[in-house]
């Protein structure tokens, strides 16, 4: 699995206001002497780190991944994965879900018979 969890420690060293008060003043006038450059690159760090492990949670999701290691049951270890796997093979399962499918379908119509 690539996602990981956002921990604070990660992104208080990414936070605009971890920058120098006077970014482009020289340091011994207690700026940080920062390139327009380096400037960009501090303003979009922390959102390309939050897209990176959105990303990544993308990723496991789609590959199954999550499902496989979220545990749902911690006294039989039952993962998502194996929840799915059981109503996979459940007729009456597949049933339930049909007939929520026929109630979506009947809700759309009603819904959009009422903004006529």
């Amino acid at each position: 699995m690539k996602a990981t969890k956002i921990l604070t420690t990660e992104i208080d060293a990414l936070k605009i206001s971890s920058l120098p008060s006077r970014p482009t003043a020289p340091k011994a006038f207690g700026g940080g002497g920062l390139t327009s450059a380096e400037m960009r690159a501090a303003f979009d760090a922390l959102s390309l780190f939050i897209i990176q492990r959105y990303n990544a949670l993308l990723s496991d999701i789609e590959s199954g991944e999550l499902a496989e290691a979220l545990v749902v049951n911690a006294e039989d270890k039952t993962t998502l994965w194996d929840v799915y796997d059981g109503i996979k093979g459940d007729a009456t399962a597949f049933n339930m879900l049909g007939e929520l499918e026929s109630i979506k379908e009947r809700l759309s119509a009603l819904e959009g018979k009422s903004n006529e």
